[in-house]
């Protein structure tokens, strides 16, 4: 395998571990990045539909949606 690959790959676990540390906990990055996919899926219930929402995955709110209206109790 090619040196500069390896030390790129390297490079690149050094800083994801550095900033996977560094930040707080995983379960409270993980909360954060489910709480844009609800609110996604809210919105999207509520038939409001914007161009913000195609930054995210879309597929992952729409099944969220869809869960939310086949189970009302759940979320």
């Amino acid at each position: 395998m090619n040196v500069l690959v390896c030390s790129f790959f390297l490079v690149a676990v050094i800083i994801r571990l550095l900033l996977m540390y560094s930040e707080g906990t995983i379960d409270t990055r993980i909360f954060s990045d489910m709480l844009i996919y609800t609110s996604i899926a809210d919105e999207v219930l509520q038939g409001s539909w914007s161009a913000n929402h195609f930054f995210q995955s879309i597929g992952y709110p729409l099944i969220i949606a869809s869960t939310k209206l086949w189970f009302k109790n759940w979320g």
